[in-house]
């Protein structure tokens, strides 16, 4: 099958980059599906799969901003993967829960994009490039971001993804562990 795709690759007239991205991507293909990805409960019915058996932290809160801070980490070769998850976070919930829909949606609109700002804002980064995300009913953000890598010294990327689930943030965090700027276009 592999001969097959290869040889149509070049049949197929599209340029010689998006070519190379096909075979790395083909060639690399076989670490991806033969790696055992170990799925964890993070939430309720919230699961996720990470590279390798994460480890879990759970920590008091920040006072006035959650009851609780709680982790997953998994590390693989070039990235970082974790999970955040913040509780109590929405102050006086039982009156959230007793606004208006359109209202609900305001003061969650304001409490994940300035969740967005204070990470940017953290890690030295000044544009928002975030986008408005759903996982099912629940509102949340997705960036894209950069920030120094002690181990190394340099700037390395970052994406997140982060949702507000009834009165808790789940952030989903994929830190590169190397300055792949390049790699990645930009």
């Amino acid at each position: 099958m592999f001969i097959v795709i290869f040889e149509l690759l070049f049949i197929i007239k599209i340029d010689i980059k998006m070519k190379i991205k096909v075979l790395t991507l083909l060639l690399l293909m076989p670490l991806f599906l033969s790696a055992q990805w170990i799925e964890k409960e993070v939430g309720n019915n919230i699961y996720v799969k990470f590279p390798s058996n994460p480890e879990y932290k759970i920590n008091s809160g920040i006072a006035g901003k959650c009851s609780y801070i709680a982790s997953y980490m998994a590390k693989s070769e070039n990235c970082m993967f974790i999970i955040i998850i913040m509780g109590d976070v929405i102050p006086d919930y039982p009156v959230f829960l007793g606004l208006s829909n359109v209202n609900k949606k305001k003061l969650e609109d304001k409490f994940l994009d300035e969740y967005v700002v204070g990470k940017l804002s953290i890690t030295d980064n000044t544009s928002d490039n975030s986008k408005h995300i759903k996982l099912d009913e629940y509102n949340g953000r997705e960036c894209t971001y950069s920030a120094i890598n002690p181990a190394i010294g340099e700037r390395c990327k970052r994406f997140s993804k982060t949702f507000l689930i009834k009165n808790k943030t789940y952030s989903f965090e994929c830190w590169f562990l190397n300055n792949v700027t390049n790699e990645l276009g930009n």
